[in-house]
């Protein structure tokens, strides 16, 4: 597992690394906005509670990201090197 050469061992293994590293990055950028947010409700009281289930639910996608990295790990090892 891990092993970086395996990314691009063939066509598909590079479409199915594309494919996972964009879940992986869209997963980073919610989470670091439900922060932000987060965040900014804070500033008001009356907004704390909203900006807690934010918090919440951006520590569940920081959570998310290394499901992702396994997941694409071993779909990639599932994959056939073949020689193309």
């Amino acid at each position: 597992m891990f092993n970086p050469e395996r990314y691009t061992a063939s066509k598909a293994h590079i479409a199915i690394y594309k494919i996972y590293q964009y879940i992986y990055t869209m997963v980073d950028f919610f989470s670091a906005l439900m922060f932000i947010v987060g965040s900014i409700f804070y500033f008001y009281p009356s907004m704390n509670f909203d900006g807690t289930w934010l918090f919440l639910i951006g520590s569940c996608f920081f959570m998310v990201r290394p499901l992702v990295s396994i997941l694409r790990e071993l779909h990639i090892m599932r994959l056939p090197v073949t020689q193309e």
